[in-house]
């Protein structure tokens, strides 16, 4: 390394009353270890209370947790179209067929995808929200009626045109 490959910056930051939890070990903090074997610490700005410290900590807990859902449902639902995508190209030899095959691959994808990810989370909330599992399920039940209904009446509707 030559000279002044690496600049240093320094800059001064005002002091502020923070709030914090976490373990105190001699002149620094640690994440304390909780007895159901989690290590948690959490800081905020300003005096607030330990209530608020947690509950803020558990709002961005919840937040990330329905990211993840969503993050989930996306990529199975994207899965599932790439896994289609090749009975549009076969269908596109006549233009407009490959475009409706296309589309109603997508429409089954995300619905496909849905119900899938509906299904992850119902097993996940098993024993934690049964009640929440039995809704989800009837909703998984309810995507399912609606995909059968709409592959039958496209059934029906290639029949009569036959």
């Amino acid at each position: 390394m030559a000279n002044g490959d690496i600049r240093i910056h320094f800059e001064q930051v005002a002091s502020t009353d923070v709030s914090l939890i976490a373990r105190q070990v001699r002149d620094t903090f640690e994440p304390y270890h909780t007895r159901s074997n989690i290590d948690f610490s959490t800081i905020g700005p300003g005096t607030q209370s330990t209530d608020q410290l947690l509950h803020h900590a558990e709002n961005s807990n919840q937040m990330m947790a329905w990211l993840l859902r969503l993050a989930g449902w996306v990529g199975i639902s994207l899965g599932i179209i790439m896994v289609l995508r090749p009975l549009s190209v076969l269908a596109d030899v006549v233009p407009f067929i490959g475009s409706i095959v296309g589309t109603m691959g997508t429409l089954v994808a995300w619905l496909l995808g849905t119900a899938w990810a509906l299904l992850v989370i119902a097993v996940a909330w098993l024993f934690y929200r049964p009640l929440i599992t039995g809704v989800l399920l009837i909703v998984i039940i309810g995507l399912f009626v609606v995909l059968r209904r709409a592959t039958s009446q496209k059934n029906m509707t290639q029949k009569n045109a036959v």
